[in-house]
């Protein structure tokens, strides 16, 4: 369950990974817009003080963000079912759009992130629009016959 949680985070990056652009960049980029940002941005427009817009709006927020996002995978990884849940109800509500996150590890070329069109999935929703934007492109959907496959090989 660690692993599932955090552990991840903790191993060793493959070298390729590094290598890529976006993290030439990342600790200035996690420095402003994860720190600097939410601290100023209270301060700022509301009049905030700095106390309490640095332990509210960025240390609070940070960690809250973080458990979030790694309750999703500790849920998803110890009550989904192999080869996939289609279906974490709880986690769809909180994780918009992450009840499926098992579908992600067996389908990850499918940018859907779930197959249900009727669930709340705005991960999807956002990267439609950035379709219509033509700012993404050559989305990969997987056939339904592979995930029927999948499913019954179970």
């Amino acid at each position: 369950m660690f692993f599932a949680h955090m552990g991840w985070l903790l191993v060793r990056k493959h070298p390729e990974v590094k290598r890529k652009a976006y993290f030439r960049h990342y600790k200035k980029m996690v420095l402003m817009f994860w720190f600097i940002v939410p601290t100023f941005v209270p301060m700022l427009l509301w009049g905030e003080s700095f106390v309490v817009a640095f332990y509210t709006c960025t240390l609070l927020r940070y960690c809250l963000a973080l458990h979030g996002t790694w309750l999703i995978n500790s849920a998803a990884h110890k009550y989904g079912y192999r080869p996939y849940n289609p279906n974490i109800s709880p986690l769809a509500a909180t994780a918009m759009g992450e009840g499926g996150h098992n579908y992600h590890h067996t389908f990850p070329q499918d940018y859907r992130t779930s197959e249900y069109v009727l669930h709340l999935n705005v991960t999807k929703l956002f990267i439609d629009f950035l379709i219509l934007l033509g700012l993404a492109y050559d989305m990969k959907i997987v056939p339904q016959e592979n995930r029927d496959d999948v499913l019954h090989r179970g």
